[in-house]
């Protein structure tokens, strides 16, 4: 339709042939379909703005082809579990850690917790005995792993990931900090008294 008018402005400007409005149907159509008429006009005018519909068609194509196949190719993602609270809010999920994880200041963290969420946790985590048998679960599907991130970025990296780096596991953003170090402020001064006690045989 805009590309009649422009010629019918064309035809009436400088008293030349114009285009019939079927014609112009026909040209868009082409275009669209990427064979365009051999001959796309009798004026040099004419000619420009019927490249200028070609171009113009040729993008719109490009961009309508594009957004289908990425359509088409991407999967429906589902909602990644970030936070705990994601976590029960899971129909049906289940979490576990590793026994040896669940101790020390991990254990404190979870026990001494006053958030009913952190406590549901806490009371429905399964022990498990190996990484791997926790990662097989989480590939399964319906469970989670709970760790230290980085002892889980390198079983998934070891075992998991390909050359690129990718895996099939998704790792929480959002960390839970936990201080397994309560005395760090006061580290030197009591390995600088530890050190003078030796010197003096008293340790």
């Amino acid at each position: 339709m805009g590309f009649w008018l422009l010629e019918e402005i064309a035809k009436r400007a400088m008293k030349g042939l114009g285009v019939k409005f079927t014609t112009v149907l026909l040209y868009g159509w082409g275009g669209l379909v990427e064979q365009p008429p051999p001959d796309p006009s009798i004026s040099v005018s004419g000619q420009v703005m019927v490249g200028c519909w070609l171009l113009f068609c040729l993008i719109v194509d490009t961009g309508f082809r594009s957004s289908l196949v990425s359509h088409l190719a991407i999967k429906s993602k589902t909602d990644t579990i970030e936070t705990f609270n994601d976590l029960v809010a899971q129909p049906g999920w289940q979490w576990g850690a590793m026994g040896w994880a669940l101790s020390g200041a991990p254990l404190e963290f979870f026990v001494k917790h006053t958030d009913p969420v952190v406590q549901r946790v806490y009371r429905e985590m399964e022990l498990l005995d190996t990484v791997d048998e926790a990662l097989k679960r989480v590939l399964a599907g319906g469970f989670s792993f709970i760790s230290f991130s980085n002892y889980v970025k390198v079983a998934v990296a070891s075992n998991y990931a390909d050359a690129l780096g990718n895996s099939p596991f998704h790792l929480s953003r959002e960390e839970v900090p936990v201080m397994a170090v309560f005395g760090w402020p006061v580290r030197l001064l009591i390995a600088s008294v530890s050190e003078l006690m030796r010197h003096m045989c008293l340790i």
